[in-house]
Parts: C-alpha cells; structure tokens; sequence
C-alpha cells in the first residue's frame, strides 16, 4: 500500500512539474516602443523642448524642436529604451516624463507657454497600440501618444 501511495505521489508530482513548467513562457519580449507624436494645430511656430527624448527623424541629440505653423507637420519623439523600465512605459513613468516638456511660441518678443495640464498627464493625448507582424518573423509593438496644440492652450 505504501508503493502504492508513493508511486501515485510521483506521478502526481511529475504532472505538476510538467503542467508548471509548460506554463513558463520563454521567449524573449522586446520593450515596446514609446512615442510621442506633436502636432502644430495654431498659425504660429511653435517651439518644444523635450530634451530627454531623442527625435525620430534625426541620430542627433536636439533639446528643442520647431513646429512651423503647416498644419501637416509634426514631430516625432521615442523614448530611450532605458526609460522604460518593464515591457511598456508606465502611466506615472509617462506622466512624469511629459510634465517635463515644455511647449511655447514667440509673439513679438514675448514667449507663451503651453499650460502644462494640457500635456502633462497620459489623459490628455490620444493614445494608440500599433502591434505589427512582418513576414520574416520580427514582430514590433509600439505606443503612440498623440497630440494636437491649438491656440487656446497657451497662457495669456
């Protein structure tokens, strides 16, 4: 009886293991790619210093962007993957990092801030997943924040 006890304890615990051990996922996940996309929605250039994020368009390390007042342009800013400290950017990790952007524009020698709370909180852009398959295997994840500065953001 005791064999008998032993033998199903072993066969028990060998499921176990191998139900555990199918469970464990080991592929490697790359960190998805963060992204801000600023849009210039006024009739004015617009500046934005953004410093620790590094251009899209561009391998230099600018500190202040120019937005002309062509609607269709905008700019493009990825965070560094050593900002993103798990797979994605958390809410307060972005939080904290926009809140250090600064967005402004010169109108006869007087500079006009943006008013933080229209882009220092993960609510006020508009967010979108982007999860691409190509064919040769790679698969790319990325966060886009998007956002659009109007007129009526500035500090009058």
């Amino acid at each position: 009886m005791k064999t008998k006890i032993s033998f199903i304890i072993s066969v028990f615990s060998i499921l176990v293991m191998a139900l555990i051990t199918g469970c464990i996922d080991t592929n490697n996940y790359r960190k998805v790619t963060e992204v801000l996309i600023i849009n210039n929605g006024t009739d004015s250039t617009i500046y934005v210093e953004y410093g620790f994020l590094r251009p899209r368009t561009s391998n230099s390390r600018q500190l202040t962007d120019t937005l002309y007042k062509s609607r269709l342009i905008r700019s493009w800013y990825q965070f560094d993957d050593s900002q993103v400290n798990k797979l994605w950017l958390s809410e307060k990790d972005f939080n904290a990092y926009v809140s250090k952007i600064r967005i402004y524009m010169i109108n006869k020698k007087d500079t006009m801030f943006v008013a933080p709370h229209f882009y220092n909180t993960k609510s006020a852009w508009t967010c979108h997943f982007e999860n691409m398959d190509y064919d040769f295997g790679i698969n790319f994840k990325m966060n886009q924040s998007e956002l659009t500065i109007l007129p009526t953001m500035f500090n009058k």
